[in-house]
């Protein structure tokens, strides 16, 4: 019985690790994304400009650029969907 409260213990601690590491990357991407359109001077870019400048800037896959952009909260498109934005530059 011991070793199956170790051994639970011990997955859901390497679960907790695994996801807070995937969550602190996750946080790192949206920061790098979020300051280079604000160091940019840039209230929008265009969804084409995240694939090129702000992937090749950053050292971000653009696979993984597109993947934090969609699933941001703070970083949302326009409602036709061609333009990216910081959600707190117009939320009021």
């Amino acid at each position: 019985m011991d070793y199956v409260i170790i051994a639970v213990v011990s997955l859901l601690g390497l679960a907790g690790h695994v996801a807070l590491y995937f969550w602190v990357r996750f946080k790192i991407d949206e920061a790098v994304i979020t300051k280079y359109l604000e160091s940019h001077g840039a209230t929008s870019l265009s969804t084409a400009a995240i694939t090129t400048s702000v992937c090749r800037a950053s050292d971000i896959r653009p696979d993984r650029c597109k993947l934090v952009v969609n699933s941001s909260v703070r970083l949302r498109y326009t409602a036709a969907g061609d333009r990216l934005f910081v959600a707190s530059d117009f939320d009021a």
